[in-house]
């Protein structure tokens, strides 16, 4: 009940919540059916409730998260709990600590969103947004028709034509390898330090403390 109230709240984010809630509802079903004073039924009923949770939200176990994701469940429903949720989870500054997702997961998940990050963050760049090539092309040609050597008006040689052409396509060749260099070679710049800030910040992040549930 309680776990319904919370996630049924409309003043406050309660996605994030999921993660966290279906640990402890797990937690609590564990508890009462490993309870030898508690009655028969009561531990039916808790096995029963247990086995569809699993179902459902996957089992949360080591290892099995990152699996369950791309499984159907019961009626061809997915299961477990997905990646998109399991990162608004840790990007919420209340359940940020992750209890209630193994350690291995929760690395994946950081993993996840760093890389999220980073993709964002270059795609939104101007300073990396790589030509096109057929961009890339017509400089290379106005840069081959500055540099094209003036054919000799006497045509002494007979092949002067064929070696005019030669030279231009190694021109053409070399402007097109320069030009391709320069440009990864600025890529790989931006995005090192794009990654260095990605990281920088998540860790500035994680280091702050977790906010409160509720106020005191």
């Amino acid at each position: 009940m309680i776990a319904q109230r919370l996630l049924e709240g409309q003043s406050y984010i309660t996605v994030s919540l999921i993660p966290y809630m279906t640990y402890k509802i797990r937690k609590g079903l564990l508890h009462d059916i490993g309870n030898h004073q508690a009655s028969q039924h009561v531990i039916a009923v808790g096995t029963k409730m247990l086995h569809e949770l699993n179902e459902i939200f996957g089992t949360g176990e080591e290892g099995a998260m990152g699996e369950e994701n791309h499984r159907q469940g019961d009626r061809r429903r997915p299961k477990g709990i997905l990646m998109m949720v399991l990162i608004a989870s840790l990007l919420d500054p209340r359940m940020k600590s992750g209890i209630g997702i193994q350690p291995l997961h929760r690395k994946q998940i950081w993993g996840e969103i760093q890389d999220t990050l980073v993709h964002m963050a270059l795609e939104d760049d101007d300073q990396v947004q790589q030509p096109h090539l057929h961009d890339v092309g017509q400089e290379k040609d106005r840069e081959t028709d500055a540099v094209h050597p003036v054919m000799n008006e006497g045509l002494d040689n007979m092949f002067d034509e064929l070696m005019d052409h030669y030279q231009a396509e190694q021109q053409r060749r070399n402007c097109n390898n320069n030009k391709w260099l320069n440009v990864h070679q600025q890529f790989e710049a931006v995005a090192e330090r794009v990654i260095d800030v990605v990281i920088a910040e998540l860790t500035l992040y994680r280091d702050e403390p977790s906010l409160p549930l509720q106020k005191s």
